[in-house]
């Protein structure tokens, strides 16, 4: 049994209008945050356009970016649901529109779905373990394997295969922001990524990926176990 991909996924239909009942709109201008780590959690935000990166800056000033987030996908769930402060910053990296829930529906909701807390726990413990993994890459794999493994999980949630069979990202990223999903510097990633592209198995151009062989990618991760 496969885990849900979100709270949405765990809930029913019955279970979903009930959280949207006070749903408001929201719009989020690019560059804008959401929220900072350390605000309060009061509420939860469902992404309807748009895309937002959820990110860490340690105390030396740089940032590890932990997701993009975009249409469908509900942002902010952590606080909700143990009613700490933000743990991360939640900031739009395009103009964004979505809709403010406040966090009391969400736990009305699971208070009468028992079948919904279990899928939301078996949601956690995902996360949960792939937050483990992300760690070990970012820790302790050769920069290749960092930045294999980054772009093999971006097209597994953005790709979009194109006429040719290959996996176009539908979101644009620049080598900067593929350097902080993957713990890398960016004259690292730009090394890599013509050292893939002269080897055919992958295209960047502005921002725009198209990854046409994920199995030599593939190989990357697995030469490293």
């Amino acid at each position: 049994m496969t885990s849900p991909v979100s709270i949405l996924d765990a809930l029913s239909a019955a279970s979903q209008k009930t959280l949207m009942a006070h749903a408001r709109p929201r719009q989020v201008p690019a560059g804008s945050a959401l929220f900072y780590k350390g605000d309060e959690g009061s509420w939860l935000y469902l992404v309807e356009r748009g895309l937002v990166e959820i990110s860490l800056v340690s105390l030396q000033g740089k940032k590890a970016t932990l997701n993009h987030l975009g249409p469908g996908e509900l942002i902010g769930e952590l606080s909700a649901l143990d009613q700490l402060p933000r743990s991360a910053d939640a900031v739009a990296l395009a103009d964004t529109k979505g809709l403010v829930i406040p966090k009391q529906r969400l736990a009305d909701v699971l208070r009468d779905d028992s079948d919904a807390c279990l899928q939301v726990i078996r949601l956690l413990c995902s996360r949960v373990r792939n937050a483990s993994d992300m760690f070990e890459h970012r820790a302790v794999a050769p920069a290749p394997v960092r930045l294999a493994h980054c772009i093999l999980t971006l097209i597994r949630k953005w790709g979009e295969v194109d006429g040719q069979g290959a996996q176009r990202l539908s979101q644009q990223l620049s080598q900067a922001e593929l350097g902080e999903f993957a713990g890398l510097a960016r004259e690292n990633v730009n090394r890599l990524l013509k050292e893939w592209q002269a080897q055919g198995w992958l295209q960047f151009y502005r921002g725009e990926l198209t990854v046409l062989d994920v199995g030599a990618l593939q190989a990357v991760l697995d030469q490293d176990e």
